[in-house]
């Protein structure tokens, strides 16, 4: 599931995900549960600390990192 979640938001096909695709699977992911969008000041805190999982500080989470989260 975590893969499928990954690759439907890895628009460029990079096999990373920078800020603007988590910010699209964050927002992807509050519409298919039903709860309301938070102000644009949350979303950027929320990718922010995503990010912080970033191991290599390349500005990117790739699958690992961000299965390392669940």
């Amino acid at each position: 599931m975590i893969f499928y979640f990954f690759r439907m938001h890895d628009f460029d096909d990079n096999n990373l995900l920078d800020g603007l695709e988590l910010l699209a699977a964050i927002k992807h992911t509050e519409t298919h549960l039903g709860v309301p969008s938070p102000r644009l000041e949350h979303l950027v805190s929320a990718v922010d600390s995503m990010l912080e999982m970033d191991k290599n500080n390349d500005g990117y989470l790739d699958y690992f990192e961000l299965r390392a989260m669940t």
